[in-house]
């Protein structure tokens, strides 16, 4: 399951994964069979508003002021502020962080739809 997640760009807690399995293990097996898995995300994707790459791409130009394809901690701050959410120092720094995968201190397009993502399964996770 770390494995699919990953390759998907999302990159879940060992916690995470282990609550997950035990709530798809159905059958209490250990394994997450296709049909467990089926049955985990099919109601997810069917109530999920879903974002194509169209859409997160302009969502991701709302923070690129400049437009030169990468989101600086000066433009993030200011997108956020703008937005009605300010950031202190520190969270700007754990934002760009959390998202600068490559460590060049911006965010690409490719790492904010990971982010974003990764955020997306955060939010399904928070109910279980």
């Amino acid at each position: 399951m770390g494995s699919l997640f990953r390759s998907l760009g999302i990159t879940p807690s060992t916690t995470q994964l282990e609550a997950l399995i035990e709530r798809v293990d159905t059958n209490k097996n250990g394994l997450v069979e296709f049909s467990e898995f089926v049955d985990l995300i099919a109601p997810e994707l069917a109530n999920q508003v879903t974002y194509n790459d169209q859409e997160l791409l302009r969502l991701f130009q709302v923070f690129d002021k400049d437009g030169n394809g990468f989101i600086t901690a000066a433009e993030l701050a200011h997108a956020m502020a703008r937005l009605g959410h300010p950031l202190s120092p520190r969270e700007l720094a754990e934002m760009i962080g959390e998202a600068d995968v490559d460590g060049d201190g911006r965010i690409s397009f490719s790492e904010f739809v990971s982010a974003m993502n990764n955020a997306a399964f955060e939010n399904s996770m928070s109910g279980i």
